[in-house]
Formats: structure tokens, sequence, C-alpha cells
């Protein structure tokens, strides 16, 4: 009546013709054999593959060659111990099962039925090869011919918790590719023209990404940092998909808290059998197990930690922050995966923590202001609560295994890998204009200056371009806009912030700088001719230093001439208003978009002018009560 590790502790192969019957899988794999991993322990973890029933020797002729039927050892195939002769292959292959449509294969045949994987080569050059077979036997079970089989006889198909009802094959194969910009040609425009595959992991060849820390020179400009405006570099360039066994464990994990958005069969959101490794068995070197994330401004669950763990690490073996002593990544995105930088937002922070970011190389005046929040933690309470809550993780907007087919023709606006639609920004980066009060002679310093009457043209249309904001007038030209409408540009925002939580229906009739009124500024939403933007225009996907996720404060006059703070709007009358041909002040930025050449641009603007905009100048050109600082 006790297990046989009762006495044998270190688990030898030994004879056992004396049971007088074939070793049986669940006795053999009670804890860990040799070099092997503790399979049965690893079944009765938070997270496995066998659901609500007790694990048994048959459940395990589902996926392996060396079981037959009712869960014996099958000594044709099962090389680690022979039950007939004794025999012992240590670190030996195991066979997988490849599934047919619907029904598990009865004849051996490699290559078609059947896929071998060697453990002891995770970490040497054949890695790679190994672990794509055990995504054959993956993607045979989780394929669209399999949808609604029962493998293991548990009640559980394959599509049981899938969002959009598609089997995770048509995603992953999915070979399909789109610009990730969907305006190169705007003339004022952010082109972005790298190319996105819809299964970012299973296509890693065809997907690129990066921005840049350096950027063209403009004779009219100080030099600035290119970010997202101008031509991006690959730094995804390596040719090493990412396999279902690099995140997931085959039978069960370890790890412990929310790692999936679905809700499993007892109730907890453990789901996914995220990848859980121990140094010394199955391959492995280096003991791993995603930890969650505590930090005040952006708290996010085990299952974005494993997420971030990839994206960040350069090198397999490393220490990910604030992990026990001992832990360390399986793998890294360059060591593994060939990327040359980090999988990294150009307006993110490393692991959404308040930390040095992109945008901050290219406009050092924005370093102080701290992060407000982020995606997981909101800046400060909504009016109206998100109908869908992320619960930590980033799969609540992301499907790691790619694009959804459910998404038809629309799917070339759910890059990167996006469980909804989204257009990303086609305008350039919003920034505070430069000092009204400097020498305009002196063009190389960035030190915006005095108007000079005989070269209206010349200085008018390169201060349009160099004052800092972009709106639809600069960025696509006058009375032009977007094509799309919000169900394509924002249809993944929609679906946690609906339309009629953000407007009324009734244009202008709302304070200025409101919810509502900032809001009649997205396309189809209000009556504003003017602008008709996206939500990319305004708002950032996963952090920002303003609340609200806001990406912009274009108009904070305190940060003209690119100053942490103490700027100024531009006054005329500190120079001479009459040579000058313009009124008491000048609008804020005076790129005079709209053409009042010889009128204050103030008094004439659309904010200054606005109904319900009251109070004085220069406040009155603001825009909203959120994002100044």
């Amino acid at each position: 009546g006790q297990p046989c590790n009762e006495c044998h502790a270190a688990k030898p192969v030994t004879r056992h013709a004396g049971l007088g019957q074939p070793r049986d899988c669940t006795k053999c794999h009670e804890g860990a054999v040799k070099l092997r991993m503790d399979i049965l322990g690893q079944f009765r973890a938070p997270s496995h593959h066998v659901q609500g029933v007790p694990i048994t020797n048959r459940h395990c002729y589902a996926c392996h060659w060396e079981a037959t039927p009712e869960g014996l050892i099958d000594p044709q195939y099962h090389e680690g111990f022979n039950s007939r002769d004794h025999s012992s292959v240590p670190n030996a292959p195991v066979d997988l099962v490849l599934w047919g449509p619907g029904a598990r294969p009865a004849q051996y045949e490699l290559g078609v039925t059947a896929v071998t994987f060697t453990a002891n080569k995770i970490g040497s050059a054949e890695e790679r090869g190994e672990v794509a077979k055990v995504t054959e036997m993956c993607l045979a079970c989780h394929s669209d011919d399999n949808n609604d089989t029962d493998p293991f006889g548990d009640s559980k198909t394959p599509r049981q918790y899938a969002w959009d009802r598609s089997s995770i094959a048509s995603r992953y194969s999915d070979p399909g590719t789109t610009p990730w910009g969907k305006y190169p040609s705007a003339p004022g425009g952010a082109p972005k023209a790298v190319t996105k595959a819809f299964s970012a992991h299973g296509n890693a060849v065809a997907n690129a990404g990066g921005w840049s820390a350096t950027g063209p020179w403009d004779d009219f400009r100080k030099f600035d940092r290119a970010g997202e405006d101008y031509a991006l570099p690959n730094t995804r360039t390596g040719a090493v998909n990412v396999q279902c066994y690099d995140c997931h464990n085959s039978h069960g994990s370890k790890t412990v808290g929310v790692t999936s958005s679905y809700m499993t069969f007892d109730g907890t959101y453990n789901g996914g059998n995220l990848k859980e490794t121990q140094a010394g068995r199955g391959g492995y070197t280096s003991t791993y197990r995603a930890q969650a994330g505590t930090g005040a401004l952006n708290p996010y669950a085990v299952g974005a930690a494993q997420c971030f763990d990839c994206h960040l690490t350069e090198a397999r073996g490393t220490r990910p922050p604030g992990y026990p002593t001992g832990f360390a990544t399986p793998w890294g995105y360059n060591t593994t995966f060939g990327a040359t930088a980090p999988i990294l937002g150009y307006r993110d922070s490393p692991r959404f923590a308040d930390a040095a970011r992109g945008n901050i190389e290219r406009f050092p005046y924005k370093v102080n202001s701290p992060f407000k929040g982020g995606h997981l933690k909101a800046s400060s309470p909504l009016g109206t609560p998100a109908a869908w809550q992320l619960n930590g993780l980033c799969t609540g907007c992301h499907d790691p295994h790619g694009v959804s087919p459910s998404l038809g023709a629309d799917r070339e606006y759910a890059v990167p890998l996006l469980r909804s639609t989204w257009l990303t920004s086609p305008y350039k980066e919003d920034a505070a204009p430069p000092d009204a009060y400097g020498s305009y002679a002196n063009t190389t310093t960035n030190a915006w200056g005095k108007y000079r009457a005989n070269q209206n043209d010349l200085y008018r249309s390169r201060l349009n371009v160099q004052a800092g904001y972009w709106l639809d007038r600069n960025t696509f030209g006058a009375g032009s806009f977007v094509a799309e409408g919000d169900a394509l540009f924002g249809g993944l925002c929609l679906v946690c912030h609906p339309k009629e939580t953000l407007v009324d229906g009734a244009p202008r009739n709302t304070a200025w700088k409101g919810l509502d009124r900032v809001h009649e500024a997205v396309k189809g939403w209000g009556a504003n001719l003017e602008h008709q933007f996206t939500c990319s225009k305004c708002h950032q996907a996963h952090v920002s230093a303003l609340p609200r996720l806001m990406r912009t404060n274009c108009l904070d006059y305190n940060h003209r001439g690119r100053k942490a703070s103490g700027g100024q709007a531009w006054m005329a009358d500190r120079e001479s208003s009459a040579a000058h041909g313009y009124g008491n002040h000048m609008g804020y930025p005076n790129a005079d978009l709209l053409g009042n050449r010889n009128t204050a641009e103030a008094a004439n603007t659309c904010h200054f002018n606005a109904p319900g905009n009251s109070g004085t100048w220069p406040s009155r050109n603001l825009w909203n009560v959120v994002t100044p600082w």
C-alpha cells in the first residue's frame, strides 16, 4: 500500500518482474524519474491539461505512443524502460501523437501520426528543431479539425476556452501580413512602413518592429531623435519562431496566480499551463516560474510577467528583476529568438513601470512628469467603469497565438496580435513648440524667434511643421481625414469603453474641456469639422506620463520652448506688433494653420471663440482639464 519511492527514494530503473504485471504510467511517473519532470506533480498543479477528473493511465495514451490504450507501457516505443527485457535507454526521446480529424490514430507512422521529442536537447543547437516538433503535436489537436473533440474524456474540447471560438492553429499558422501604418503617404504623417504578421510568434520572420533613437537632420531644427515618426529599424530580425513549448508546459504548470483571461473548470483564472521549469529536469538548466509584479503604478499578474520576462530579457539564464535567487529565464529575446532589442513599444517603459522610456530620449523635457498610470491601473477612478477588467493580464487585449480569423477582412487592423481592431496613430508625436523669443537666424540651436516680415511665407511654412502639434490639417492636408470609422480605428477600445459612455450624442451642448466635448473630436462622434481623430491620436495603449493614458498635451504653454516648466504663450506685444502686422497676442502654438496672416490668431482660432469656452487668454486655447502639467 506504499508508493515505490517510500523505499526507492532515488527512483532507479529496476526489475519489476516480481510485481507480476507491466508497469503503468502513473506509478512510475509519480515524482521525477532520473532527469524527467515530475509528471504527476504537474498534473496536480494549479493549471493542468486533464481537467475536472482524476488523472489515470488511460489519459497518457491520448498524447504518447509509449502508452497502450489501457495506459500500460508499450515496449515498442517506451525506450526509457522496457518491461519485457528490463532494458533502459537514458534520455531517450518520447514519441508524441499527431491527432487526425476527430480521432487519435491507431498506427504509428513517423512524420504522419507521430513525432519524436528529445528533452535533453533543450539549450543545445538542436533546441529549436526539437521544440518545433512539440508544436506539431499541439496544433494537430488544437486545430479546426478537432475544435469539438474531447481527447481526454474530461468533457473539455480544444476550443472550450477560446474567446473567438476558433482554433489555436487557425491563428498561429496564419501566414498573412499587413502594413502596420495605413497612411505611409500622408504628407505630414508618420508612415510606420513596417510589415506586421498576423501571427507574430508563428511567423516571426515576417514580423518587423522597432523604433529609432536617432533621426534625420532638418536644417530648420535641432537634431531630433526619430522615435516612430520616420523610417523604422527592424530590431526583431530573428528567423526563429516562438513555439508552443516555449510558453507552455505539456502536462501542467506549478505557476501560481492569474495566468489566463478565461475562467477554468474550477472557477479560477489559472489556465494555460504557462511555462514552468526545474533545473536539471526535462532538459532545462534553470528554474523558472513567472512572478507577479506588485508595483503601485501598474501591478501585473503572472500571466503578464511571462510576457515581460521573454520580451525584455536578452539572454537565457538571466534572473528577471525582483525574482527569487536561483530563478532564471529559459529563453532570451536575443539568444533564443534573434531579436536585437527588447520587444518594447516606443512609449512603453520596461514592465510598464515608472522608469526610463523611449519618448524621453527624444524630448527630454517630458522626463519631469512621472508616470501617472497604465492600462492595468487607472490614474484615477473612471467616471464609468470599464466594461471588461484586464485582471492584470496582457491577454485581455492581445492574443499571443495570432489574429483571430473571426475578424475577417478587418484582421489588418488587429496587429500586433490584437483581439479586435485598432489603427496605430498616423500622426507624428506632439511636442511643445520652440521658444518664440530667440533668434530667427540661429536655426541650428532650435531657438525660434522673431517674425520677419520679409520672409513671411518661408518662416510661416517651416514654423507650421515645427510648431509641435499634429492635427488632421497638417498631417493629411486641409479637409482630409482618416478614412476609417470608429469600428476599425478603435474597435478594441469600444469593447471596454462604449461610445455612449464618452459622448451624449448632442454636439456642443456640454462644457468646454469636458469629457463629452473633448470626445466630439473623435471621427463621427460630433460636429467638429476641423478634427476627426482616431483613438490613437490622443491615447497610448500601455502606460503614460499623463492621466487617462493620454499621449499629448500639445497646447500646454507651460512647456513652450520644450521646457520642463516656465514656458509662456507668444505675446506679440513683447515685440513691435505694428511691424509684425499682428494684434496684441498670437495663438498658441503660433503655426498659423488657419491662414490668419494679418489677424491676431488667438482671437480667430476655433478654441478661443468656441461655444461654451470662457476665460482669459491664454487658458482659453487649452482643450482639456486632464493633460496640463
